[in-house]
């Protein structure tokens, strides 16, 4: 059975030979490798050319960059396979990698679902939670849903897909957000299916100074607020697709959840824009948290939340936003200058 194996690839050239090697030395042969560069612009689009030559089972496809999302678009948009996966250029995958998670699919499951096993360039103190976290408990088959997608790693990395899935519920990346794999995760498992889990690691994922959760981790500006807009696309795609239910438990858990996580890592200037955008979220899905202490808490803006917050000037500019979205249409040019001039970005 043929497997397609999608590379979105960006500045790599440290990673991306060894990347490609591991696709290579599958023991699975019948893999397609579709590499799609990103609007590279160090020696990535050379090697990928390279590699091209000496092996015809890689594809490569070239586009302005626009962002890991916007390069794993492109490359479903080619896959031709039922069952795909995404490999980062930046990370490898062991010589079996395919031929176990074959090993564990059947006609019955939509997804198969492996450990992944962490390598530390930076950040090295974080090994034993990332394995942990990455780690999946026990070879199982089972049917799960919305409910369970806590109980294992949100990455897109290690897992077979299938592509009739992703047709039938019109899937793609959100683009122009970090953490998109948390998206893809939550839409792909929305309505009940069967996963087969498998405890065995597939797949090497690299932590080095340049991955997104490194620059999380580092507080940079304007990335931890993402965490909330990669759920409000969530809810989104919930209500278009007819299934969301404000007052589920993982509808609230998601939501306080990111909100932690985003809060976590913000700069002051981000804290902001953090509470702006959990209130603009709990009124415009309604959600239901009349039992949730801390979404309480964050609607009537306690300041024991706040922690040094300026309360006086936080409600100022969630009131200013607020009448700014109605008058400004979403995604309008104005809007984007006024919220870049109200958070100095």
């Amino acid at each position: 059975m043929k497997v397609t194996i999608i590379v979105p690839v960006f500045n790599a050239e440290k990673y991306l030979a060894r990347c490609l090697d591991s696709l290579l030395c599958q023991t699975h042969n019948e893999i397609e490798i579709i590499c799609i560069n990103d609007g590279s612009t160090d020696n990535s689009g050379v090697i990928l050319k390279d590699y091209e030559k000496k092996d015809s089972r890689i594809k490569i496809y070239t586009q302005n960059n626009g962002g890991r999302s916007s390069a794993r678009n492109l490359g479903l948009e080619h896959v031709r396979t039922e069952w795909f996966m995404f490999v980062d250029a930046d990370d490898e995958i062991y010589p079996e990698a395919v031929s176990k998670l074959l090993e564990s699919s059947s006609d019955a499951v939509s997804a198969v679902v492996s450990s992944l096993t962490v390598k530390h360039e930076v950040f090295k103190e974080k090994a034993i939670e990332d394995n942990n976290y990455y780690k999946i408990k026990e070879d199982k088959e089972r049917t799960i849903g919305p409910c369970d997608l806590f109980s294992f790693h949100a990455s897109v990395c290690g897992i077979l897909f299938r592509k009739s899935r992703v047709v039938e519920f019109k899937l793609r990346f959100p683009e122009g957000l970090n953490y998109e794999d948390v998206y893809w995760h939550w839409c792909y498992f929305s309505t009940p299916s069967t996963v087969s889990f498998m405890t065995t690691p597939t797949y090497i994922y690299t932590r080095h100074n340049h991955s997104i959760m490194t620059s999380t981790f580092a507080k940079e500006e304007g990335i931890s607020p993402d965490h909330l807009k990669i759920v409000e696309r969530i809810f989104s795609y919930y209500k278009n697709s007819n299934i969301f239910e404000p007052s589920a438990s993982y509808t609230r858990d998601l939501l306080e959840t990111y909100f932690f996580l985003a809060k976590e890592h913000a700069t002051v200037t981000d804290q902001f824009l953090i509470y702006y955008l959990i209130r603009r979220i709990l009124r415009e899905y309604k959600i239901i948290f009349s039992d949730r202490p801390v979404l309480l808490q964050i609607l009537e803006v306690k300041p024991s939340l706040e922690q040094g917050t300026d309360i006086d000037k936080f409600r100022y500019l969630t009131s200013f936003l607020t009448i700014a979205e109605k008058v400004f249409p979403k995604g309008s040019k104005r809007r984007c200058i006024l919220k870049k001039i109200v958070f100095k970005k």
